[in-house]
């Protein structure tokens, strides 16, 4: 698997002055609760909308997308814009192949119209650079003889709330070193798409 350059995101500059800085180790394991049922999976209308979250949302039939050369500046891109317009703050990312974490407080909104809103523009902006068809991937769909599928994201999302600050910090370890986990790279550094590599574009979450 290749990778390209990492390339540096058009529209990206944090609506505050205070960076992520925190150092994380390379992690052991994936915390328990990652796992275990701390999720909520988000619907428009579901109560509970503010805070800090853990989000994952994943390409529709999980077709590997995500790393095709240039959709992650694209993804970058919009995540940074749609923190500026709704006020939020990004603590880390990691784009994978076929779903993307966020670890984020989304502001006064809500976390259902902040995903809606970067899933929406960001998809919207791809289909304008990338307009044939996505034939990547092994799972794909026959349309008109062609292996062929739009770039899509998968309706909803899962949400974890971090509602402790061990929570929140075990959520920043696991996302950047998501690529570590899935066996991509030996170290987290190295994985394009981990926001260790676009430290100056987050939000401290202290």
């Amino acid at each position: 698997m290749e990778f390209s350059a990492k390339k540096e995101p058009k529209f990206c500059h944090a609506h505050n002055e205070k960076h992520n800085t925190h150092q994380t180790p390379e992690p052991h394991g994936v915390p328990l609760w990652i796992h275990g049922n701390y999720g909520i999976y988000m619907s428009q209308r579901h109560p509970l909308q503010t805070g800090p979250f853990l989000v994952t949302t994943n390409a529709q039939d999980r077709i590997p997308w995500l790393i095709e050369p240039g959709v992650r500046e694209v993804l970058i891109d919009n995540l940074c814009m749609t923190r500026n317009l709704y006020q939020a703050h990004v603590y880390g990312f990691c784009i994978l192949p076929d779903h993307m974490h966020i670890v984020l407080n989304p502001g006064e909104k809500g976390i259902s119209k902040f995903m809606h809103s970067f899933k929406r523009q960001s998809i919207a902006d791809l289909h304008v650079i990338f307009p044939q068809p996505y034939s990547g991937g092994a799972r794909t769909s026959a349309v008109g003889g062609n292996e062929t599928r739009m770039m899509k994201w998968q309706k909803g999302f899962d949400a974890r709330i971090l509602n402790t600050a061990h929570y929140l910090s075990d959520a920043l370890t696991y996302v950047a070193h998501n690529g570590v986990h899935h066996g991509f790279v030996e170290h987290a550094e190295d994985w394009p798409g981990t926001s260790l590599q676009y430290s100056d574009l987050l939000d401290d979450p202290s």
